[in-house]
């Protein structure tokens, strides 16, 4: 089958590639991500001759290729997700970085602080502050 005819083939089956990967690999993107490498890989097995060789069904041939690309990148996708050795000890490290909450109180506190301090009289002995002198 020459070139151009695999490059048909392929665009004539795309769309329904992608609809066949999507729910395989959950998300429409990676379906299109993976029909496009299923396509490098057919196009260079078909660029070898090897794709003429004892293929009877290129479509069929297709359709495996997403199959077989859809089954690895969604366990490669769950071995990333899954939390190693390395960093399970990261897991119980609090993060330095104060809560939103915790920061609002903080802030809260400090209002109630510098309203407190403002009401204190002048330490230097301004007698227009001192409690009990005339004023």
């Amino acid at each position: 089958m020459p070139h151009d005819d695999h490059l048909r083939l392929y665009l004539a089956h795309r769309a329904a590639l992608i609809e066949y990967a999507a729910p395989l690999v959950g998300c429409r993107a990676r379906a299109e991500d993976v029909v496009q490498e299923a396509w490098i890989r057919f196009a260079t097995a078909a660029g070898r001759g090897q794709a003429d060789a004892g293929i009877v069904h290129p479509v069929a041939y297709l359709y495996r290729i997403v199959r077989n690309l859809s089954v690895d990148w969604t366990r490669r996708l769950a071995v990333e997700a899954t939390p190693g050795e390395q960093g399970d000890w990261l897991a119980g490290v609090p993060s330095p970085a104060a809560s939103p909450e915790r920061e609002t109180a903080a802030r809260a506190d400090l209002r109630v602080v510098a309203e407190a301090l403002a009401d204190l009289p002048d330490p230097r002995g301004s007698p227009s502050r001192c409690i009990g002198s005339p004023g």
